[in-house]
């Protein structure tokens, strides 16, 4: 299980990175884009299909890491009340809730993309934008964050056991 749960991390990672790279280029294109405007009087065409499409790359490629790193946002309130392998419990309930939940999501996502990737979808405009590669990356990112919501059932429930 470490083998697994190293590579589920390191790819993760990696696709946490690829994330922060499309950050530096949102940010290159609007400024681009803005300063275009302002002293040529043109935008750059194509901007907003590219800075949706880097956006939800960003987003959905770092969920995974954003799970690895325990950094998603928790209610714990009502946790603090019970003893620890009662939380630890409660804890891994809310998790395999969550890994069939995102199961859920990441199918229908990849179902989404499968549709529009064999339809040939795309955002109109000057320039025809594919949606594919994003819808693709949603469903991608979310099976990431099943996986690593199996890295952490299996943790707890270790854990639980001691």
């Amino acid at each position: 299980m470490q083998i697994y749960e190293k590579i589920i991390k390191n790819i993760c990672r990696y696709l946490a990175s690829i994330g922060a790279v499309c950050l530096l280029i949102i940010m290159f294109a609007i400024n681009l884009d803005v300063g275009g405007r302002v002293i040529f009087n043109r935008p750059i065409y194509g901007t907003l299909g590219t800075i949706r499409t880097l956006l939800i790359f960003l987003i959905f490629l770092s969920v995974g890491f954003t799970q690895v790193r325990k950094a998603h946002i928790r209610v714990e309130f009502l946790l603090k009340k019970f003893n620890i392998k009662a939380r630890r419990v409660i804890i891994i309930l809310g998790l395999i809730y969550d890994f069939i939940i995102i199961g859920m999501l990441s199918y229908g996502s990849y179902l989404v993309a499968y549709r529009s990737f064999i339809t040939r979808e795309t955002l109109s405009g000057i320039i025809n934008y594919p949606v594919w590669p994003g819808r693709y990356a949603v469903a991608f990112g979310l099976m990431l964050l099943m996986l690593q919501y199996s890295v952490d059932i299996y943790n707890f429930m270790r854990d639980l056991k001691k």
